[in-house]
This record gives structure tokens, C-alpha cells and sequence, in this order.
């Protein structure tokens, strides 16, 4: 089953799309938005269903879905939180800051982000000053139902509704300025942008394997090159359920709760890790910049800057693209 939520009202309008991605059928006489269908879940969930077989099946008509209609699946939620579950990207950050990284991936690292203000696929990203080192990040991420204190990996893994891509903008200048003195980040995370929509796992057959990795190829572009071309279960540390119930160790996850996979990054050998060099290339422009340093002495590619175009696709085997694709532009504050 696949949800969106249309622009309107805080919450956005709920939403079910057909397998294609080209047709939605309205579910307000269900119930009003993605976030209190969570909350609801046990109820609402056969009936969106039901929805969602009927508009694929032709026995309903389905509207065009055009994606700049759509807020993110979550235009707000009460709980975000963003893991780093890629070895590469882990090692490498430390390579490169001349850190530690035993440390770091023995257990999930995790930061609590804002869920307020979640973007659209097609929302402009605005920047307020290019030296705040704008980055982009591609992630994937799943929406749990309740996760109570004290659960189990298997059991968070049981409570996976959806699953969802995003772009999980990071300003690297500010962020080593928070992290240096131990505490954020804040400032430096603006608003996360989200592909238009939320799957749930079964949509996507045999690529959302049993152990609750996911087999994807991850594209990411900035203007017209292509930066990465990333597999999502290679070098996976810890899963999204894994994630969850390190979180869950001290508190009740809500429904609703986003837990992101952090960077997805594959290993890279120096001497060929572009894309162009028949690498996987790159899943952020930090991981850029240092293999740039450790290869040539400094770091030469720039982070985002307004005038960019940033694009993200997580396609299967056959090359559909179950959650849609984030198209965002990066623009000067006005």
C-alpha cells in the first residue's frame, strides 16, 4: 500500500496512491491525516487497504497524483529521530576528523531531530548563508507504531507501518560547531525533505528482505551529475528496528516515531570511488570533500550553494521508484 498526504491543513490530506504512482483516491471518510491513521492504525489500516485494492483494481477512479501537490507523508510528527547505520560513512567522517571510530559502531549513534517542519519533494530548500556549508543527505527511513520501553529488536521490527526516502539536509559548518562542545545538533539540521510517498514493506516484494534491510539502489544527483549510485544493504550496520530498540532502552516511542538510517554509504576504495570511476560514489558532499582531502591534501567540491538542483530516487529490480523522487532546489532567503 502506498499513502500520500496533499498540501492543506497542517497535517496535510490523506491520501491512498495506486502501485504506479499516477493516480490517488481520496481517504477522508476514513480518516483525516497520516498521522492520526498511525494512531489508529488497527482500525484504519484494512480500510485503507481496501481503498488502495479497489483504486488498483479499476473499481474506483483514481485522480491524477501530481507530485507537487504533496506535502510530505508527515508534514509534522512528534518523534524524529536519525541514526548513522553505514560503516563507510562512519569510518570515514573519523578518518578525516582523525577520530575514533571503534567506538561508534559497536551501538547505533543517534540524534533526536526537530519533527516539525518536514518538507515536500519539491519544496524549495532556503538557504540562509552559503558559509553554513549546506549538505545533502541520502537516507531511507521507517515510521514505527508504538514501540513501548524495553522492547526488543524483533518486536520494534514488528511494529514497522511504512517506510519512506528522504533528504536529511545537514549544514557541516554549524554541525561541527555543536558537536564540538558536546551537545545538538540543532542548528545545524534544517528541515527534512521527504519523496512523496509513504510504502508500507510489502510493497515492495523480495527488496525488503526478512532481517529488515532493504535492497535498493540509491541515486543521488546535484544539477545534472550524478553523485552516487549507492546500494542500501551494503555495509548496513544496524537496522531500523535495531535503531529503535536502542532508543526504546529508556523511553516509549509514539506512533508515528521516524526512525532515519543516516547517510546510506557503500565502501570506497580511493583510487576509485566515483561514479565516473566506476565507483558507488556518494551519498552526501561531506564524504566528497574527504576522500578529496585524504586523496589530494584539501577538500575542492563545494557544499550546496542557491541555484543548486538536488535530486533522490531509490529504485527496485526493475526499476520502479516505489517512493517517488525528491526534486528540490536550493534558494537565498528572501
Amino acid at each position: 500500500m502506498k499513502l500520500g498526504s496533499l498540501r492543506g491543513g497542517r497535517d496535510g490530506r490523506l491520501v491512498v496512491i495506486a502501485n504506479d504512482g499516477q493516480t490517488y483516491a481520496h481517504a477522508a471518510d476514513i480518516i483525516s491525516s497520516l498521522r492520526e491513521a498511525l494512531e489508529d492504525w488497527k482500525r484504519c489500516e484494512p480500510l485503507l487497504q481496501q481503498r488502495s485494492d479497489a483504486l488498483n483494481s479499476g473499481a474506483i477512479d483514481g485522480l491524477p497524483a501530481d507530485v507537487a501537490d504533496f506535502a510530505a507523508p508527515l508534514p509534522r510528527t512528534f518523534n524524529w529521530i536519525d541514526g548513522s547505520a553505514y560503516r563507510n560513512h562512519i569510518e570515514l567522517m573519523c578518518q578525516v576528523m582523525d577520530m575514533q571510530a571503534e567506538k561508534l559502531l559497536s551501538s547505533p549513534i543517534i540524534y533526536q531531530g526537530a519533527g516539525d517542519d518536514m518538507l515536500g519533494a519539491t519544496d524549495d530548500v532556503v538557504l540562509g548563508d552559503e558559509a553554513w556549508g549546506l549538505d545533502l543527505e541520502t537516507e531511507l527511513g521507517a515510521i514505527f507504531d508504538e514501540v513501548p520501553m524495553g522492547s526488543s529488536a524483533a518486536f520494534a521490527h514488528s511494529q514497522i507501518r511504512l517506510l519512506v526516502l528522504l533528504d536529511d539536509l545537514s549544514l557541516r559548518n554549524l554541525l561541527g560547531q555543536e558537536l564540538s562542545v558536546g551537545f545538538g545538533p540543532v542548528r545545524a539540521k534544517p528541515a527534512t525533505v521527504f519523496a512523496p510517498f509513504a510504502i508500507t514493506p510489502d510493497e515492495l516484494g523480495k527488496a525488503w528482505q526478512e532481517d529488515g534491510r532493504l535492497d535498493l539502489e540509491m541515486r543521488a544527483f546535484v544539477d545534472d551529475r550524478q553523485v552516487g549510485k549507492l546500494r542500501t544493504n551494503d555495509n548496513l550496520l544496524f537496522t531500523f528496528a535495531e535503531i529503535a530498540a536502542r532508543v526504546a532502552q529508556t523511553r516509549n516511542l509514539i506512533a508515528g516515531t521516524i526512525i532515519g538510517s543516516g547517510t546510506v554509504s557503500n565502501a570506497h576504495e580511493l583510487a576509485n570511488s566515483k561514479i565516473e570511476d566506476g565507483g558507488p560514489g556518494y551519498g552526501c558532499i561531506a564524504e566528497i570533500r574527504a576522500m578529496e582531502q585524504l586523496t589530494q591534501g584539501e577538500p575542492g567540491t563545494p557544499y550546496l550553494r542557491a541555484g543548486n538542483r538536488v535530486r533522490i530516487e531509490a529504485a527496485d529490480a526493475r526499476g520502479d521508484l516505489p517512493f517517488g523522487k525528491i526534486d528540490h532546489r536550493i534558494v537565498d532567503r528572501q
